[in-house]
Formats: C-alpha cells, structure tokens, sequence
C-alpha cells in the first residue's frame, strides 16, 4: 500500500497569490508519516507531492527509520 498528500495546507486561491513555493513543513509531515507507519505497519511506501523535495524524503526516512529502530529494540 503506497500513502502520498494530495492536498497542500492552503487552498488554491491563497497558493496563487504566493511570491515564493510554500514547502511545507517536512518535520510536521515526517512526524505524521511515523504516526501512520505506527498505527498502520503494512504500510511500506511513503512519498510527496509537488514541492516534496530531498529535505522531506531525508526527514521521512530518518523519522520511519526511527520508528522501526524502537520496534526493534
């Protein structure tokens, strides 16, 4: 089962008005990728949207990492 936002946190109407690209907060996304990974273990793939760049892949795979490093122990 693959898991990706399809959504941005603001709606289209304020996104276009932006001067820059909103990227998000990638500690706020990793930290809820770990919570799903948590609570839904078959979970195996996790990726981004457009914007998603190697500062949230990095922040995702260190926060599941994390995850299965307590599972482990």
């Amino acid at each position: 089962m693959a898991l990706g936002p399809t959504r941005p946190i603001h709606d289209h109407s304020v996104l276009s008005r932006l001067d820059h690209l909103d990227e998000g907060d990638p500690d706020e996304l990793a930290e809820q990728y770990a919570g799903l990974k948590a609570r839904f273990p078959h979970l195996n793939v996790f990726g981004g949207c457009c914007g998603t760049d190697f500062v949230h892949v990095r922040k995702i795979s260190v926060a599941l990492r994390g995850l299965e490093e307590r599972r482990v122990a």
